[in-house]
């Protein structure tokens, strides 16, 4: 489905942006080329690549996280899936999936215990947002923790309410 709507987006939308490859990667992003196995990349803008970003509700403070302990693991180890939010790893697949390379997420790909790389990070997050390929909002998922490719219940659409005058001459 979301393969379909991009490519309608694409060849339909002209206002809607194209793949770029020519901006760079925000300083650090996920390798999401084997979902299975993803790592931290470290590119410092030096490379240009289309990306994905994603948006969500953390809903707690996230224990697994980049810090500075672990950051070198990440980046050489990868990142364990257990230690992956179902959100995150969600957004892994669905950018994998779409043939994309990279996921910007914040909680990963911020040093969430250094001052001055959150400083520069957060400085960086209208472009970062701007200028990824797509952003996966996932507004069904209540915390990090939720995941949203599950199946739901569709929400009930609201009781339309259409005004009419009655014959007293008030709205009802």
């Amino acid at each position: 489905l979301i393969s379909g709507c991009l490519q309608e987006c694409i060849s339909t939308h002209t206002k809607c942006p194209r793949l770029r490859n020519n901006l760079p990667l925000p300083t650090r992003v996920i390798d999401c080329s084997n979902p299975d196995k993803p790592r931290l990349y470290e590119s410092r803008g030096s490379i240009s690549a289309p990306y994905t970003a994603l948006s969500y509700v953390w809903g707690a403070e996230q224990p697994n996280r980049t810090v500075l302990s672990n950051i070198n693991a990440y980046v050489t180890q990868g990142i364990h899936h257990s230690l992956i939010p179902r959100t995150v790893a969600d957004a892994i697949k669905v950018t994998a999936s779409l043939g994309l390379r990279y996921l910007w997420v914040d909680s990963f790909c911020i040093i969430q215990d250094s001052k001055s790389d959150k400083r520069a990070e957060i400085m960086q997050m209208r472009k970062i947002f701007s200028n990824a390929y797509l952003t996966i909002v996932a507004a069904s998922a209540a915390a990090a923790f939720t995941g949203f490719l599950q199946d739901r219940a569709p929400t009930a659409p609201p009781s339309p309410r259409i005004p009419y005058w009655c014959r007293d001459g008030s709205l009802g």
